[in-house]
């Protein structure tokens, strides 16, 4: 009967566990190849400039906004705000107080040729009777990528 046993198992066994088992080493093989690839991957220089790049055109850049006329203090912008102070010190508004919470600004002649020699500046006529003005004071821009620091699987610091 032992014989007989040994006979059935020699007719029944099969490779079917043996590929299963080199199967999983080849994925656990290939688990551990992709977290090494993974690991071993930079952000080029080209590629951290081309993101940057978009990211700085997709962010608002720096303008200030300022008005003439009769300025209310009542408004989110008054005459006592810091772009009213710079403009007046370098001598292209007067800022002039007057009753009712209120203020009258006009632009110098050296603000008016300031005005004109900025093409993309234009006065916008508001409600309240005043004319506003925005400036835009500065771009951002990528000038170089110095240095690229692999923080984690997927963040990079960009010098």
């Amino acid at each position: 009967m032992f014989e007989q046993e040994l006979e059935m198992e020699k007719k029944q066994a099969s490779s079917g566990p043996i590929i299963v088992v080199l199967l999983l080493i080849a994925l656990f093989l290939g688990g551990i190849g992709v977290v090494i690839y993974q690991s071993n991957v930079t952000l080029k220089p080209n590629e951290a400039n081309a993101v940057l790049t978009n990211l700085l055109k997709n962010g608002m850049p720096v303008k200030v906004t300022f008005h003439t006329g009769t300025v209310s203090y009542k408004n989110s912008d008054i005459p006592t705000d810091a772009q009213y102070k710079l403009l007046e010190k370098a001598g292209y508004i007067k800022v002039k107080g007057t009753a009712d919470f209120a203020a009258k600004v006009e632009l110098t002649p050296a603000g008016k040729d300031f005005l004109a020699s900025m093409p993309e500046v234009t006065p916008v006529s508001e409600k309240d009777g005043t004319t506003g003005y925005t400036l835009l004071l500065g771009t951002k821009k990528l000038i170089s990528v110095d240095k690229i620091t692999k923080l984690a699987m997927k963040k990079f610091q960009v010098d």
